[in-house]
């Protein structure tokens, strides 16, 4: 099973057009091997703010080991901004649960005028 923390993103007041990341630490707590098959995000798309900007995740982490992923939040426009971050695995283990009841990492922010 995977384990990610901190278990939430909280991204600061943020001007629009700076950006600012977070690293989280996903780790192998108890699987033979968790075989990563997507780090994502939930929502996305090329309008969000969001991103998984680099992952130092190998395709398969052995018992114990971890790794690193960065969500990123660049802002174009003032607003509140909201998506999550899924980590899924191809080998049967279910996806991380972070969060109840879904298998994300929550990213709040809002952006100033």
């Amino acid at each position: 099973e995977g384990s990610v923390t901190p278990d939430h993103v909280d991204f600061p007041n943020t001007e629009s057009g700076d950006e600012v990341s977070q690293g989280l630490t996903l780790e192998n707590t108890g699987a033979p091997n968790l075989d990563i098959d997507s780090v994502e995000l939930e929502t996305g798309g090329p309008e969000s703010p969001f991103s998984v900007s680099s992952f130092t995740c190998p395709g398969s982490l052995a018992s114990t080991q971890s790794c690193t992923i960065t969500a990123r939040f660049e802002p174009d426009d003032p607003g509140e901004y909201d998506d999550n971050v899924v980590i899924s695995y191809d080998n049967g283990v279910p996806d991380t649960v972070v969060r109840p009841p879904g298998p994300a990492v929550p990213i709040d922010c809002t952006v100033k005028a």
